[in-house]
């Protein structure tokens, strides 16, 4: 499988973790996919997706699980922040959607400020 006619993308398709796989149309290429255990094509995404799992991170060259999520340092203050803004009366969506952000941020200064 020639991963430089694919792009890979982590995501979500009905709540399960799958890495979505796009390329161009070409018959040899969707056999390679449909050759993969587990290939399945989303007509709402309009794109073929495997089971995200470390195989296939690996393979695809894609960070590993690990790799994806905040330090153990990073996750404790998110718990801690999520407590604040309950105290603070804040909406469990916006809990939600500040807490993702604080996420994002930490998964990007780990992977960009700390490595260096």
């Amino acid at each position: 499988m020639e991963l430089s006619k694919f792009e890979f993308k982590v995501g979500l398709h009905n709540k399960h973790g799958v890495i979505f796989i796009r390329f161009e149309k070409d018959y040899n290429l969707i056999n390679q996919v449909k050759a993969l255990v587990g290939a399945k094509w989303s007509q709402s995404k309009k794109a073929w997706y495997v089971p995200d799992n470390e195989g296939y991170r690996k393979q695809f060259g894609l960070r590993t699980l690990e790799e994806s999520l905040p330090s153990d340092e990073g996750i404790e203050g998110i718990e801690k922040f999520k407590r604040h803004l309950q105290s603070k009366r804040y909406s469990d969506s916006t809990i939600k959607t500040y807490s993702e952000a604080l996420k994002s941020f930490f998964i990007y200064y780990r992977e960009n400020l700390l490595i260096q």
